[in-house]
């Protein structure tokens, strides 16, 4: 059931925002979601390529977030790299206007997410 409804999520996040970037159109809500569910999601967002670390594939760390007001699509992506980055050590980094390089960096300090 979350496999299927996390997807549903994002379309229906994606489908609210619209094409303006800066306008508050939708909330985000993930609850113990894995790392291959969310970055689906951030790739559509920001519409970049995403050129992932291979270390990347086998975190197992759930990552967890909610927003309670709406989002624009830059504020979702924000949202979504700062719970990556704390949830789960994953670092998004911007190359260029096409492309992120996601990063696993075992030296941060994670805070678990309580399931």
């Amino acid at each position: 059931m979350k496999r299927i409804l996390l997807p549903l999520l994002a379309i229906a996040f994606l489908c609210a925002c619209g094409l303006a970037a800066d306008e508050p159109k939708g909330t985000l809500n993930f609850k113990n979601a894995e790392l291959q569910q969310v970055l689906p999601i951030y790739k559509a967002l920001s519409g970049l390529d995403l050129v992932v670390d291979s270390r990347v594939k086998t975190v197992r760390w759930p990552v967890t977030l909610q927003s309670s007001e709406p989002l624009s699509k830059a504020e979702a992506m924000k949202l979504i790299e700062k719970a990556l980055a704390d949830q789960a050590g994953v670092v998004i980094t911007h190359l260029d206007g096409q492309r992120a390089s996601v990063t696993y960096n075992d030296a941060l300090a994670i805070t678990p997410v309580k399931k």
